[in-house]
């Protein structure tokens, strides 16, 4: 019998994959921007997966903070699969990037503030699940997993307004009159199109996570009881 879990992840998975063929399509029929070319549509799986990225920091703060107040292994449960959703969203930000940034700087990083931030939160969340895995003991991970995730948070407000704060090479997305509000109208069809895609694809993964990191501490719970048997 599956368990809510498991189906409500099925159901989103069912949902991405329709997310998926819909986003391809407006981004396929989106018009080719005349400075950049076809390299411009790289714009559309970037930017929203910086907003997941962002997404799941705050996912993994909210949860560790939790975990820190409550010490229930649901919210750790939650904080890590989150903290593993950073590293993946925060990994195609910095590899669609450079991408789009050779075409249009001429050169595949720059030492911009938003890039170096950005670089730093994942190097922070390396260093995290690092961390979890090497640690002597899953409460002295957790506990210690908590504070660094709540310390890494303050990253995300130095990415978000490191622009306006120290200026740099990086386009601002978010303009004063709504998000994606300066793009073609078909451009911000694609836009929004993808965000839905990718915000999907980020409740499926995160899901499917959160099922495998729990059926992970039941086995742990079940080794550890067989072990004192054992010994007993």
């Amino acid at each position: 019998m599956r368990s809510k879990l498991a189906t409500a992840t099925i159901s989103f998975a069912a949902l991405t994959i329709i997310a998926l063929g819909v986003a391809a399509y407006f981004v396929a029929d989106a018009p080719i921007e005349a400075r950049m070319g076809v390299v411009q549509k790289i714009f559309y799986f970037h930017v929203p997966a910086a907003f997941m990225m962002f997404v799941a920091v705050g996912v993994t703060f909210a949860a560790s903070l939790l975990y820190l107040i409550k010490r229930k292994v649901v919210f750790d449960e939650w904080a890590v699969s989150a903290a593993e959703l950073v590293l993946v969203f925060c990994t195609i930000v910095l590899i669609t990037g450079p991408l789009w940034g050779r075409k249009a700087w001429g050169v595949f990083w720059v030492w911009d503030p938003r890039l170096t931030s950005t670089f730093i939160l994942w190097l922070t969340f390396v260093a995290y699940h690092a961390m979890r895995r090497f640690s002597e003991g899953r409460d002295t991970g957790r506990r210690i997993g908590a504070g660094l995730a709540i310390l890494a948070a303050i990253d995300v407000p130095i990415i978000h307004f490191s622009v306006e704060l120290w200026g740099g090479q990086h386009p601002i997305v978010m303009q004063k009159d709504g998000f994606g509000s300066n793009l073609h109208p078909e451009m911000e069809d694609a836009l929004w199109a993808t965000l839905t895609f990718e915000a999907l694809l980020f409740v499926t993964l995160l899901l499917a996570r959160v099922g495998a990191e729990r059926t992970q501490n039941r086995v742990h719970a079940l080794e550890v009881t067989r072990a004192m048997r054992s010994n007993a």
